[in-house]
């Protein structure tokens, strides 16, 4: 009989996974809208772009490491069950369907925020001399970082990090650590 601890943690992870999954959906969505706006000459609305773009803001400095640690977690399997939840039996039918929405999603996730990084945190749009782009915040490997890290806590450690301890200091350290 799993203890109530055991429960709110496979509740909370499924309300991430799945939460994530739909903030993926909705930011594929508007951004395929946007695409198409102005493939057809057209002004998407604007509140549309400022929703997309709030949404991609926010994805990146606040949920990127619970949706991906969610999404990579699954993969996460010990004495046959899933580690989170631990009624799912490992490669089993839920469990493969499972693990293909989170490569999809995951790599979703990535490339929204790699995507991100490129086009909207640039520092200075407009450099008055030519090295400008050096002194930017390394947006791009932290990206890579905070993926790397995700990774390995999940399959060296086997513990959820940023669901479980709600670690949100790491995310600074890292920038330290890039800068």
């Amino acid at each position: 009989m799993p203890t109530i601890i055991e429960q709110k943690a496979k509740v909370t992870y499924y309300m991430v996974y799945f939460c994530g999954i739909a903030l993926v959906i909705i930011c594929f969505l508007l951004f395929i809208y946007i695409i198409y706006c102005a493939a057809k000459h057209k002004s998407p609305i604007i509140w549309m772009k400022n929703l997309f773009r709030e949404l991609i803001l926010l994805t990146f400095y606040v949920f990127f490491n619970p949706m991906m640690e969610a999404f990579i977690h699954i993969f996460n399997c010990e004495g046959g069950y899933q580690m989170t939840a631990t009624s799912l039996t490992c490669y089993g039918g839920l469990h493969i369907f499972l693990m293909i929405l989170s490569i999809l999603f995951a790599l979703l996730l990535f490339l929204f925020m790699v995507f991100f990084t490129i086009f909207y945190t640039e520092i200075n749009p407009l450099p008055d001399y030519a090295l400008a782009k050096i002194d930017d915040n390394c947006e791009m490997a932290l990206v890579f970082f905070r993926v790397a890290v995700i990774i390995y806590t999940t399959f060296v450690s086997g513990v959820l990090l940023f669901l479980s301890l709600g670690n949100w200091q790491l995310d600074s350290d890292l920038c330290l650590l890039i800068n």
